[in-house]
């Protein structure tokens, strides 16, 4: 049996790599959670714009990337992503905003 990477599996990796890079251009802190997840596919801890400083605040993030590039309704502002029920109560009940 040949081993195999997908399409989807490297479009996945695609959209982590610009979701670090965005959130590093905003001067934020952008940890990877790894291979075993549930749902949060990294943290975003924010820091203070003028001193650098950690705050010790934290965001949870879901990765989802396209193909196409682009979302339903999707502008510069914003995005309409349907999400299954189970992830809504899961990232509902997280202690990490």
């Amino acid at each position: 049996m040949t081993k195999r990477i997908t399409d989807n599996q490297i479009l996945g990796e695609l959209g982590e790599t610009a979701i670090k890079k965005l959130v590093l251009e905003m001067q934020f802190i952008y940890d990877p959670r790894g291979r075993l997840e549930a749902g949060t596919d990294g943290i975003i801890e924010l820091r203070d714009p003028k001193t650098g400083a950690p705050l010790g605040k934290l965001l949870g993030v879901q990765v989802k990337a396209t193909e196409s590039s682009q979302y339903i309704r999707e502008t510069d502002r914003g995005f309409e992503y349907l999400l299954r029920p189970n992830d809504l109560k899961y990232w509902r009940s997280s202690n990490i905003r």
